[in-house]
């Protein structure tokens, strides 16, 4: 059974949601691998039922909506400025106001909210921690037009590809709705990302009113600290890459091919059925870890029986996390950047697998090379070195005071170094990110913005945060972040290591040899050049100067002999060739007698072939 309709001049067919799920079996689960299947556990402890998404029709773009949204900014400010003024200021108020702004405003806002939190070195710490809560509200859209969105993008008719969708989203955020689904030639069960109509549309006019906004600001002097021109280059690669599901599907094959070396699941993808506005995917039987956060908040005893029946160890989850998350950041340079306890599925044996990977994180060779050294200098304790890492990782270097911004920071890794092995204190003043704001406001005071670059990493690790401080809230953070290079230590020491590393190596030699090519050869050439005879910079403007010369000293002859003539022959020229300007210019002439007309052309005569002779024997030698 299919219920038929139209939407936008296109046929939808929705399928019947009591169709079974699966040919795999009574249970309704699809066939999986033996391993992933193997990998399952039992259901969690089942809480407080979700509440549905709600589904609301797909909005037009409203014509008014940025003079809405500028008067909501507006008023916020202005409100603020009120409280200031009337003394009735309050720092948590201000942040939960903001968080609401953002929400209110919806769409592209939440994504800026998102990233503005990251700024510890110019928000307060309450306002970083509310937008870091921003969430979309979990409002889908009609069926029928996600149905279309479908079809219209796997060019055939729906029922030819599956075997099952149910049209209710489970999931919905500000970029998409999720429905689960079956293939019909295998029965497996998959899950499609569907797009949102209206996103491209509304991103669209959103950044357009942004970068209004930043314009004003630079005009005023404003937003230096925050270096607007970049965040907005960042928030629109980020926006492009979470809008476009071409991008999140090239994520997707090559983070699925590098973390199966971590041990780490990651869903199989569909190339044939997906596009620009849907994704197709695995379904990963497992609990997410936001479940399961709260799940052990409200019902810890059941959790720790499932815990143990799945062979799941917490502290065990943590490190594999961390270990996972930094050989992305360090060893691949290319990471997961939004690993929120909602895309972590915990998997039996403590294994745990990723999802969503429309953001995902890439250094610059550069950025990247310095990033490790820094981290490889605080987990040996080198902290005068990882501060002059940190230094370098900036866009700019202070003039004065670099010696004490230096030892600064190095006294804060050092107090870290201190309190990370203090049981007593909580999570967040143990982890690595809580030296963030610390390093933030130093470098703050002596006028060294962040960079939009490294705050991406920054918003992986601060993330990620949310997961550790629950599985491993007593644990040792240093002795977790050393377990990382005792890690990597021991990969490099394999066989597999040590084949890899000289793999590296010729890679990066070959590159070294490219390089050298293009920036020496040019240069060895030249040196050739010189030696037989071509001149440098410096020779070169010295000929042009005595050429210069020489052809002043001859022109100044050329204009003495001249004057001689006119200044001699004034008489005849006033009777002949009456007039002001004949007149103006005899006048101006020089009076000179003969002699000194003739010294005066023999200095310069003399002059000229000095600097020709000079001239020649530079071009000679």
């Amino acid at each position: 059974m299919t219920v038929n309709g139209r939407v936008g001049g296109m046929r939808v067919v929705v399928l019947d949601p009591l169709r079974p799920r699966s040919r795999a079996g009574s249970s309704g689960r699809a066939r999986l691998s033996t391993k992933l299947d193997l990998l399952t556990p039992t259901a969690l402890v089942a809480g407080a039922p979700r509440r549905p998404i709600e589904i609301v029709p797909v909005p037009s773009r409203r014509w008014w909506r940025g003079a809405w949204c500028l008067s909501q900014i507006i008023g916020f400010f202005i409100k603020r400025s009120i409280a200031k003024v009337s003394k009735r200021w309050d720092e948590e108020e201000e942040a939960r106001a903001a968080r609401h702004l953002f929400e209110r405003l919806s769409g592209m806002w939440i994504k800026l909210g998102q990233l503005l939190s990251l700024r510890n070195d110019i928000l307060t710490l309450a306002m970083c921690r509310e937008l870091a809560s921003l969430q979309f509200e979990m409002r889908g859209f009609p069926s029928a037009v996600a149905m279309a969105v479908l079809e219209a993008d796997l060019g055939v008719p729906i029922d030819t590809v599956f075997s099952y969708i149910d049209p209710k989203p489970f999931a919905a955020a500000s970029i998409c709705q999720v429905h689960r689904a079956n293939l019909r030639d295998s029965g497996r069960a998959v899950i499609i990302k569907i797009r949102r109509p209206d996103v491209a549309l509304a991103f669209e006019g959103d950044l357009r009113l942004l970068r209004g906004l930043a314009r004003v600001l630079s005009a005023f002097g404003l937003g230096g600290r925050l270096n607007v021109k970049d965040a907005i280059t960042e928030l629109s690669a980020l926006l492009r890459e979470e809008a476009d599901y071409t991008n999140e599907l090239m994520n997707l094959r090559q983070m699925r091919k590098k973390l199966k070396g971590h041990g780490v699941v990651v869903p199989r993808c569909y190339p044939q059925f997906c596009g620009p506005r849907i994704l197709v995917m695995d379904e990963i039987p497992g609990v997410l870890m936001s479940d399961y956060i709260r799940q052990r908040r409200e019902n810890s005893s059941a959790v720790r029986e499932w815990e143990q029946q799945n062979r799941v160890r917490p502290e065990r989850v943590a490190r594999s996390l961390l270990i996972t998350t930094l050989r992305q950041i360090l060893e691949e340079n290319q990471f997961h950047g939004d690993l929120h306890p909602g895309n972590i599925i915990l998997l039996t044996d403590s294994r745990i697998a990723l999802i969503d990977f429309g953001s995902v994180g890439r250094l610059t060779t550069r950025a990247w090379t310095t990033y490790q050294e820094m981290n490889r200098s605080i987990a040996m304790g080198e902290y005068e070195r990882a501060a002059d890492f940190m230094l370098l990782l900036g866009k700019s270097v202070p003039a004065l005071g670099v010696s004490e911004l230096r030892l600064g920071l190095a006294n804060i890794f050092r107090k870290w170094e201190a309190r990370s092995q203090l049981k007593t204190l909580p999570y967040s003043k143990r982890s690595l990110n809580s030296t963030s704001v610390e390093t933030a406001e130093l470098m703050g005071a002596y006028k060294m913005p962040a960079s939009w670059e490294l705050l991406r990493v920054g918003r992986a690790l601060g993330t990620l945060d949310a997961s550790l401080q629950v599985l491993a809230p007593d644990g040792d953070f240093l002795r977790l972040y050393k377990a990382y290079f005792r890690n990597r230590r021991k990969r490099e020491q394999s066989r597999e290591g040590r084949k890899a590393a000289l793999g590296h190596a010729v890679q990066q030699l070959t590159a070294m040899g490219g390089d050298l090519k293009i920036l020496l050869a040019p240069g060895i050439r030249r040196l050739a050049l010189l030696e037989r005879g071509m001149a440098d910079t410096g020779t070169r403007v010295k000929i042009a100067v005595l050429t210069a010369l020489m052809e002043g000293f001859f022109g100044l002859t050329a204009l003495t002999v001249l004057s001689m003539i006119i200044d001699k022959t004034a008489p005849f020229i006033k009777a002949h060739f009456p007039g002001k300007i004949v007149l103006f210019i005899i006048n101006v002439g020089p009076k000179l007698p003969y002699v000194d007309y003739g010294i005066i052309v023999l200095a310069c005569l003399f002059a000229s072939y000095v600097t020709g002779a000079a001239r020649r024997s530079l071009i000679y030698r």
